[in-house]
């Protein structure tokens, strides 16, 4: 009896390990290299709008029980990984070389595996059109209303509909496995650039007011991953249809 209990010990505890071992990279406790997110505005490696929406995609990813590495050591690591090596893009054809491209994606997932990373995050503001129509526009499970009062009411006085795109801006994530396979792509609206009233049929703001409204940063991410980062484990989930990436 002895020896018996022993043994379903021993199998319950190389069943568990079997678990442990075949656990996704996408499970809670995984560790995720998340690399400096980008931004559609100048010099943005020293904007501190950068360094801010940074912040809060390492935090939320962290509260949602992931283990995140310094963005900044990520980038570095990986500059390091790939500085030898030629670009992937042969200059006499203008087209991806299979050969470089493969030893590029096998420097970066060596680089990886030694920061003891199970995936590698990407982050990135990326300008979009944006379904408008009186008023108000829809895109990427966002809505905005981007027409001042003044406007809307005098489009109703004068029977006029407005509809078409205007620009905005999509929070887009990639979660990419150590061979550089896109296992997950996330995307939410973040805010639309253009602001219309009844002197202004569209103008974008300027470029000093992109990305700083707090509150919209962390909806969409919010949006984008879930409360606990239970979107972004979701296969079903993918690029919406209303975003017309550029």
């Amino acid at each position: 009896m002895v020896l018996f209990t022993v043994r379903i010990g021993a199998i319950a505890a190389a069943l568990l390990g079997v678990v442990r071992v075949e656990a996704g990279p996408l499970d809670p406790g995984a560790r995720l290299c998340l690399q400096r997110p980008g931004l559609p505005i100048e010099n943005a490696s020293t904007d501190p709008r950068t360094a801010d929406l940074e912040a809060r995609l390492t935090k939320a990813l962290r509260d949602a029980g992931y283990a995140i590495p310094e963005p900044a050591s990520v980038n570095a690591a990986l500059e390091r990984a790939v500085e030898p090596l030629p670009g992937s893009v042969d200059p006499h054809t203008g087209r991806r070389d299979a050969a470089r491209y493969a030893a590029r994606q096998g420097a970066i997932g060596q680089a990886l595996r030694e920061l003891d990373c199970d995936a590698r995050v990407l982050a990135e503001v990326v300008p979009v059109w944006a379904f408008f129509n009186n008023g108000f526009v829809k895109w990427d499970g966002r809505n905005q209303r981007v027409s001042t009062s003044g406007r809307i009411w005098l489009n109703v006085l004068g029977g006029v509909q407005e509809f078409g795109h205007v620009r905005a801006f999509s929070l887009w994530l990639r979660v990419l496995d150590l061979e550089g396979n896109e296992i997950a792509f996330r995307s939410a609206g973040i805010e639309s650039i253009v602001q219309l009233s009844a002197s202004n049929d569209g103008s974008p703001r300027p470029p000093e007011q992109w990305l700083t409204a707090t509150k919209r940063l962390d909806s969409a991410i919010r949006s984008a991953l879930g409360e606990q980062a239970e979107r972004l484990r979701d296969p079903k989930r993918s690029h919406p249809e209303a975003s017309l990436a550029n």
